[in-house]
């Protein structure tokens, strides 16, 4: 998502900045799921990284993805806050639950570290998703 996002003309210093610190933390983040999920004791696939144990909640389907390639400016900041925003709220309730119920203290650091990072980031897209001017997304694109 944030590689589709940084290619627009015009993006909020503080979203242009965001995006590319996501970009950049991405297979730093790979890889630490990757460790939470396999110690966890569960199969590591393609999509373990980005299951944040939400059964899916906060991934961007093949079609959402799509809708982002084709948009431009505001409508693209938009779609890129609204599915990243969705997103992070997976992660977060994702590091709250395992906080919550985990019982592996490397796995409670970890989900700690996300929870912080990933609040922080919501502010930021929040913040965006505030400044962006309002336009009417495809509904086929809108997370659910």
């Amino acid at each position: 998502m944030s590689e589709l996002v940084l290619e627009q003309k015009g993006l909020p210093p503080a979203l242009s900045a965001l995006a590319v610190e996501l970009r950049e933390n991405r297979s730093t983040g790979t890889d630490q799921l990757q460790a939470w999920v396999a110690e966890r004791g569960e199969p590591v696939t393609a999509d373990a990284p980005h299951d944040h144990g939400g059964g899916g909640d906060g991934i961007a389907t093949p079609t959402q993805m799509d809708a982002l390639d084709s948009a431009t400016g505001a409508a693209a900041q938009a779609l890129y806050v609204e599915m990243m925003t969705k997103h992070h709220r997976g992660a977060v309730a994702a590091a709250q639950d395992e906080i919550a119920h985990g019982k592996s203290p490397a796995l409670l650091e970890f989900a700690q570290m996300v929870l912080r990072t990933r609040e922080a980031e919501l502010t930021v897209l929040l913040d965006a998703a505030a400044a962006v001017p309002a336009t009417t997304p495809n509904p086929d694109a809108t997370p659910r």
